[in-house]
């Protein structure tokens, strides 16, 4: 995996005519939880692209307002927020919610499409849930002792020298408390996601494994890289539903209104996206 451009990530242009898709009258949330699982790039062939146009029902100022006071509430209890919205996913696959979150030029930078396992009927395993995530706000990566931050929100990079990197992750995740408005399928939706080589057990065995005693490294990968994704899109394949799903940080902001408006502001820009359906040619994955 290579690391572009540690402050920005490239900029989507939308078409002129942006399809839209129907919402679900449901908002939900669901805890932090977190993923260590190695990503997977998708890699996908240029064609010229279609674009489907869907109807969208937009949210009512009554439920915004209930929303916000739901989010006030929460706010007095926790200070890690998330915002959600749930959409007919019909006429949305997870690979086109992937192709309209990665950009051909971005295809480098991290993202992730998870598929979930779970054991059916004679002996079938069905996968209910896809979890497709891209542009995290910050990365940690992890060569021997030497860790890079970046915090693609502040648009800085800071580099230190750790014995356990892992207490980089934790040390970010200190005084976080969670707080739900209401319940998402239980599926990973937002955190940490990346990976971790086969040398890090030289920071567990540092006496029996030390770093200077490694065979020669031939390929120069980071032994640690993960990414904190704030937005991700949770596929429940059996209600046929997409939830998009913003994470809003409270201590970021000067006051709740101000973290409610922006997160809203956010998660609506994450809904745009994904309302940029592109249909692929047949054959386009061969």
């Amino acid at each position: 995996m290579e690391i572009g451009n540690p402050s920005r990530f490239g900029s989507r242009q939308l078409p002129s005519t942006v399809p839209t898709l129907s919402t679900v009258p449901t908002l939900s949330t669901v805890s932090v939880k977190f993923h260590n699982r190695v990503s997977s790039s998708l890699s996908l062939l240029r064609a010229t692209p279609r674009v489907r146009t869907l109807r969208c029902s937009a949210l009512s100022s009554a439920s915004l307002a209930d929303e916000s006071e739901k989010f006030v509430e929460a706010s007095k209890k926790g200070n890690l927020i998330p915002l959600s919205r749930s959409i007919f996913s019909d006429h949305l696959t997870p690979v086109l919610a992937y192709r309209c979150l990665v950009k051909e030029d971005d295809r480098d930078a991290p993202s992730f499409l998870f598929e979930s396992v779970e054991p059916g009927s004679n002996d079938s395993n069905v996968g209910r849930y896809s979890v497709i995530g891209a542009q995290p706000s910050i990365e940690i990566v992890a060569k021997e002792n030497m860790v890079t931050i970046m915090d693609h929100g502040e648009g800085c990079r800071t580099e230190e020298i750790v014995e356990d990197p892992m207490t980089v992750p934790r040390r970010i995740m200190e005084g976080w408390t969670p707080q739900l408005l209401d319940e998402l399928p239980e599926a990973f939706c937002g955190g940490w996601v990346g990976y971790f080589s086969y040398d890090t057990v030289r920071y567990v065995e540092k006496k029996k494994l030390p770093f200077p005693s490694a065979p020669p490294d031939d390929r120069n990968l980071p032994d640690v890289h993960l990414g904190l994704y704030d937005d991700v899109i949770v596929f429940d394949h059996v209600d046929k539903k997409a939830h998009v799903i913003h994470w809003v940080q409270l201590d970021q902001y000067s006051s709740v209104d101000e973290a409610f408006n922006d997160g809203i502001n956010r998660l609506e820009t994450l809904l745009s996206r994904v309302h940029d359906i592109i249909t692929l040619p047949q054959g386009w994955g061969n």
